[in-house]
């Protein structure tokens, strides 16, 4: 955390710094307006994981995900 003083008012302003492996454009994508946010069935280790993955890819096509929104 890194403490500024707030303009003017003299009150502690407190700036949270987090960090993400994620660039600004990844971060400002826009959620895809036919996104209705359906569960994917989580991964158990049972079957192929490129299936599961092919279905993600197929499912963020199909409502016109940019790849930075797939990422």
């Amino acid at each position: 955390m890194k403490r500024k003083l707030a303009e003017g008012s003299g009150e502690p302003l407190i700036q949270l710094r987090t960090r993400t492996p994620f660039t600004p454009r990844v971060l400002a994508a826009k959620i895809p307006h036919k996104y209705r946010g359906q569960p994917i069935k989580p991964y158990e280790g049972k079957t192929d994981p490129q299936e599961l993955y092919s279905r993600y890819q197929n499912s963020m096509m199909m409502m016109g995900a940019s790849d930075e929104y797939l990422c």
